[in-house]
């Protein structure tokens, strides 16, 4: 009898890893290109105005590569597309992405990640309503020394990495062979940094901004822990995947008027992260469309900002 559950327990576990086929220690080569709609929006604390700046970049599409070596997986994206036309009307973006994540834990259960990326040059995509000079055919007004640096960090843990794997999901490291699905919890620490040569803020609807109209820096720096349900549906080697976490953290905030000293404060937030891929994921080959959307609210003494990002990216690769 004790042989019997010694015989089932090898087989349920053997059932189970199976489930999961690790990929880590190959070498994987890909290409990347990615279509991001992104937009950052100035509205002023008090809410008997509806004006809005809205800061859009000038980017038609990205382009770079990833690559997988020892478990690390890098992957690096710029501005690849121009078009003349467009650099007339809305002025030029320089735009750079590195991301950097591992797997850690006998069944990667824990994804760590990196990441880096940096807009300079937005054009304001109302410009009609800052400057009543303006109509939708003339060039827009352009900022070319505005920037926009986001960096952070992030560890995922999932419960059942047996039968939900995150390397199949995130970075197509691994092969998740069944469909199935795990709780999940995530703790990150981001932080954004938008900062001009002088104020942000339009001279023609400055006074509308109340006491920081004068904003020419603002840095805020979030720490989140959040909690979730990831799920993979898998038919042969394509797959389908859905991740939704929620949760709360604190926010320090750091901005800096024209001529002034810098002020700070800390607040409570909270997050709301949507994730979702679809693709093909062979033993030698993998095709994934990645699709994310983040929106985010900061805050000054008398500013709103909303950071709106909708990110659509397309990784084509090969296992060696």
């Amino acid at each position: 009898m004790r042989n019997s559950y010694i015989l089932l327990f090898l087989f349920i576990s053997i059932k189970t890893s199976a489930n999961i086929k690790n990929h880590s220690r190959r070498f994987h080569l890909g290409l990347t290109t990615a279509s991001p709609s992104y937009q950052l929006s100035f509205t002023p604390e008090e809410v008997s105005t509806e004006q809005k700046v809205n800061f859009r970049p000038n980017i038609l599409g990205l382009g770079g590569y990833r690559l997988t070596l020892f478990g690390f997986t890098l992957t690096y994206l710029e501005d690849a597309i121009r078009n003349e036309k467009d650099d007339i009307k809305f002025g030029k973006t320089s735009y750079e992405d590195i991301r950097l994540s591992t797997y850690w834990g006998n069944k990667e259960q824990w994804y760590i990640n990196g990441y880096y990326t940096r807009y300079k040059g937005l054009y304001i995509d109302n410009s009609e309503e800052i400057d009543s000079n303006l109509s939708s055919i003339d060039p827009k007004i352009y900022n070319e020394d505005l920037e926009v640096f986001n960096a952070g960090g992030a560890i995922l843990y999932t419960f059942k990495p047996s039968e939900y794997s995150l390397a199949a999901a995130y970075s197509q490291t691994s092969q998740q062979k069944k469909s199935g699905g795990s709780w999940l919890i995530r703790l990150s620490s981001d932080s954004t940094l938008i900062k001009d040569s002088t104020a942000i803020i339009p001279t023609q609807v400055r006074t509308l901004y109340g006491t920081d109209q004068n904003l020419i820096k603002t840095q805020f720096v979030s720490t989140t822990f959040q909690g979730g349900y990831g799920y993979t549906v898998v038919l042969s080697n394509f797959f389908l995947n859905l991740q939704g976490l929620y949760g709360v953290g604190i926010q320090n905030r750091k901005w800096t008027n024209e001529g002034e000293k810098n002020q700070s404060s800390n607040t409570n937030i909270s997050k709301l992260s949507l994730w979702a891929a679809l693709g093909y994921n062979g033993d030698d080959f993998f095709l994934t469309i990645k699709h994310l959307n983040d929106e985010t609210k900061y805050e000054t003494k008398s500013i709103n900002i909303f950071s709106n990002l909708s990110w659509l990216q397309l990784d084509l690769g090969v296992r060696f």
